[in-house]
């Protein structure tokens, strides 16, 4: 059976104001079938969003898709449809909930006008029973008196309630397939939780199927069925959420993971710390690799010329592109140590930090130097857990 959607190759190139070209997304590929969850994850500026634009058809001036780009749709090629056909699949077919609701919705409208704009487009039905419908799906998403809303403006309400208005927008028309892109940017952590749910009780009561876009490895591991992990434009690393989170294989997922960890709480560490160990708490983080911008075609650069901490001479040389390889069926990976053995995803394991007497060991396990240790004030100590502050005499 085909899949619901089928990604190949996609390939999207933005011109700059300065004539640069930038390679946004670079050779994309997957598939995904109905009422599945798919993860996009990686760091800011990895090209999760841009991929997302990329099948709705909605490219920032001076883009452009390569021609061997190809996504199909229940079947439908929509590489190459005039703008006249993809604004009927865009919002009927196809939704996204896009990152930042105060920029994406209009200030000048009521939210009623914005949430029936889509049906009175895709449906052809009258005003009333568009609004009829925009108060019905409000309601579904969880916003409190929706018919009073109907006459409220994106300003009245809160940042948790346009998050809903953004959702409501893109399930007005029931599509298929629902691109969140970070659905949970700027809110709290109990609003996170909510919208989540949400989606999740909405995906499987619709049955459609979602891309999930975020940066929290969090989410991926309770919402993914499966998880891309994107890194410069690229597909690192792709599987299965389980398999993935049993035994990653490479280093920039491990990257990824190791960035949310801190240090474990002991038992001599389990009392309330006093002001000083609060502003010294040693909370490490750090990523694997952190390209400041895309790459150019001109350059092509992969993984070896952008700084990944685990860069061996078995890596591909600068200016090629990493091959992809497989070590078992459906889990490809664009780096030479996914062909090594897994490293299991334990707590406090060999990917975490670890303080020694000579060196400080990251998670790829070449030394830092050790700084020199400062003279500590005795009277800066907790009472408690004997923690010392940095305070110099």
């Amino acid at each position: 059976m085909a899949p619901l959607l089928d990604v190949q190759h996609l390939t999207t190139h933005i011109r700059t104001a300065g004539r640069r070209v930038v390679q946004a997304v670079d050779d994309v590929s997957f598939q995904l079938e109905a009422g599945e969850t798919l993860g996009l994850v990686g760091e800011s500026g990895c090209g999760k969003s841009m991929t997302g634009l990329s099948l709705m058809g909605l490219l920032p001036p001076g883009g452009a898709m390569i021609k061997d780009s190809s996504i199909r749709l229940a079947g439908r090629e929509l590489v190459g449809l005039p703008d006249r056909e993809l604004r009927r699949i865009r919002g009927n077919e196809i939704a996204m909930v896009f990152q930042d609701p105060m920029s994406s919705l209009d200030p000048t409208k009521t939210i009623g006008v914005q949430v029936a704009e889509p049906v009175l487009l895709h449906r052809g039905c009258g005003r009333a029973e568009a609004m009829e419908r925009a108060a019905e799906v409000l309601g579904l998403v969880g916003l409190p008196h929706p018919k009073e809303r109907l006459k409220d403006y994106p300003h009245q309400l809160s940042g948790g309630l346009r998050q809903r208005v953004m959702i409501a927008m893109a399930l007005a028309n029931e599509p298929k397939v629902l691109i969140a892109d970070e659905p949970t940017t700027a809110l709290d952590v109990t609003i996170q939780a909510q919208i989540l749910t949400l989606l999740q009780d909405l995906k499987d009561r619709l049955g459609m199927a979602m891309i999930l876009i975020t940066h929290d490895m969090g989410i991926m591991a309770g919402h993914a069925d499966r998880v891309n992990v994107m890194y410069a434009g690229r597909i690192a690393e792709s599987t299965g959420t389980e398999e993935l989170f049993g035994a990653m294989r490479h280093p920039y997922t491990q990257g990824l993971l190791a960035a949310t960890r801190r240090w474990p709480r002991t038992a001599a560490s389990s009392c309330t710390p006093s002001p000083a160990c609060r502003r010294t708490s040693p909370t490490r983080r750090r990523a694997a690799a952190s390209p400041s911008a895309a790459p150019t075609p001109r350059t092509g650069a992969g993984r070896r010329s952008r700084g990944c901490s685990a860069t061996t001479d078995t890596c591909s040389p600068a200016g090629t592109r990493p091959p992809v390889r497989s070590t078992r069926p459906h889990r490809p990976g664009r780096c030479c140590w996914t062909r090594r053995p897994p490293r299991p995803v334990t707590p406090w394991s060999a990917t975490s930090w670890s303080v020694t007497s000579q060196s400080v060991t990251s998670w790829s396990g070449r030394p830092r130097p050790r700084t020199p240790k400062r003279r500590l004030s005795p009277r800066a100590g907790c009472s408690k857990c004997g923690t010392w502050s940095r305070s110099s005499r």
